[in-house]
């Protein structure tokens, strides 16, 4: 069966760092909205916007011969505003840096003489309109692959019971009901809702042993720098505040437009170098949090969710329920992908130094309204990639049942399970898990 190491929550300071460098010259240190091939986005690690992670010339498809009749789906929650905690932090820093910029500012900084703090207290860990649009767009794409599967009474959805994530749930439902336009008799029901269950202790753990350390490597030069740049004395906090507005204001000024390129002026305050330091936190934060051992078994948990997909892949192909829906955290999906031996690496990240070669990317794996896809499939010709027995000296094309993964719409390889090929596993494989 699945076995699981579970995890948790953490904590989501995260800051710059690099010396900024000329610090004498005032000179413009406007970034541009991509590095090389790389959108800025792709650096603001788990508070990244959705993209999806498939390659640009791939497109979705399933293998010759096989019918999908299952799909688990697995969902973090839209983008949303700053928690309470964040938010209080950050407008703090805000101000704290209002109140000692000098008349004469450098050109990045002047829009902070007239800005005025928009995140409401009342809109604090709450979606923005982004992270509507985002789960709204996630229904209506799945029901455009798997609309065979998708009556109201087929689809099952699970919502943990924190606010925002109930938000997603539904939206996701009316993206759905929206493409099918469906008579009021078949509508998806509302979703159930789970405790989601407190992980502090776990998340301390996380903090003191990773993320401290790298924030005391990185975030003193840019403090510093800051202070050379505007003949100010600034905190620690000051500066993470302010880096921390890039992906949360980028996201209120989008106005729910998904498709918009629109950076917020908080974001030409630093280097790209900066923010790939701040990528590297949420790295460090992920990996290890999808490594720790989670408090319960609740049934958003890496090993509540695993051991229902497993239950669900053994099913019959005749039971009512094809689709199941679950929307949950970053922190819990990061678990369930280490559980499935999803993103594994060569050797652990380093707190010390980062690593620009590592593949773990956060704003590719637990972005805001990620999603993990499992179809379980029927393919009555021998896929690609799997072993069919031999009978006679020919090849016997029994069928079988498979398991493909899609994480924000890349298929997995699953180089653990024998014999897998383009993301194929037989599902009596995938139960056993990775070794």
């Amino acid at each position: 069966m699945l076995f699981l190491s579970s995890f948790v929550v953490s904590s989501f300071l995260l800051v710059a760092s690099v010396p900024i460098g000329n610090t004498g010259s005032h000179k413009p240190r406007t970034i541009p909205d991509h590095h090389g091939d790389v959108p800025l986005e792709s650096l603001w690690a788990q508070f990244a916007p959705y993209t999806s992670a498939a390659p640009a010339n791939k497109k979705y498809a399933v293998s010759s011969g096989c019918t999908i009749n299952q799909v688990n789906l697995v969902q973090r929650h839209g983008s949303r505003y700053p928690t309470p905690n964040q938010n209080n932090a950050i407008k703090t820093a805000v101000e704290n840096v209002q109140k000692v910029l000098p008349g004469d500012t450098v050109p990045e900084f002047k829009f902070l003489h007239a800005f005025d703090y928009p995140i409401k207290t009342d809109d604090a860990g709450n979606l923005t309109e982004i992270g509507k649009k985002e789960s709204f767009e996630s229904g209506q794409l799945q029901y455009s692959r798997y609309k065979h599967l998708m009556t109201g009474k087929s689809i099952f959805v699970h919502s943990s019971s924190i606010h925002r994530v109930q938000k997603s749930a539904e939206q996701w439902i009316e993206g759905v009901q929206t493409a099918k336009g469906w008579a009021q008799g078949d509508r998806i029901q509302s979703p159930k809702i789970i405790e989601k269950q407190p992980d502090e202790e776990a998340a301390a753990v996380v903090k003191t042993t990773y993320v401290n350390p790298w924030k005391k490597i990185y975030l003193p030069p840019i403090r510093e720098a800051l202070d050379k740049t505007l003949k100010v004395k600034l905190t620690n906090e000051d500066v993470y505040g302010l880096m921390f507005m890039c992906p949360f204001h980028t996201s209120m000024i989008r106005e729910g437009d998904t498709s918009s390129k629109k950076l917020s002026p908080f974001c030409k305050i630093f280097t790209v170098d900066q923010f790939k330091d701040f990528a590297w936190q949420g790295a460090l934060d992920k990996y290890y949090i999808g490594k720790s051992k989670y408090p319960s078994e609740y049934e958003l948990s890496p090993l509540g969710y695993t051991k229902n997909l497993r239950t669900r892949l053994e099913t019959s192909k005749e039971s009512d329920i094809k689709f199941y829906a679950d929307f949950s955290h970053d922190n819990e999906m990061a678990g369930i992908f280490n559980v499935l031996g999803l993103f594994r690496q060569k050797e652990d990240l380093s707190h010390e130094k980062r690593d620009d070669s590592s593949t773990y990317k956060v704003s590719r794996i637990v972005p805001f309204g990620t999603r993990m896809v499992v179809e379980r499939l029927t393919c009555t010709s021998k896929p690609s990639g799997s072993k069919g027995k031999r009978s006679g000296g020919s090849i016997k094309d029994d069928s079988k049942e498979f398991v493909r993964v899609l994480v924000n719409d890349d298929v997995q390889p699953l180089e653990w399970c024998h014999g897998a090929k383009d993301g194929l596993c037989e599902v009596k494989e995938f139960i056993k898990g990775p070794k």
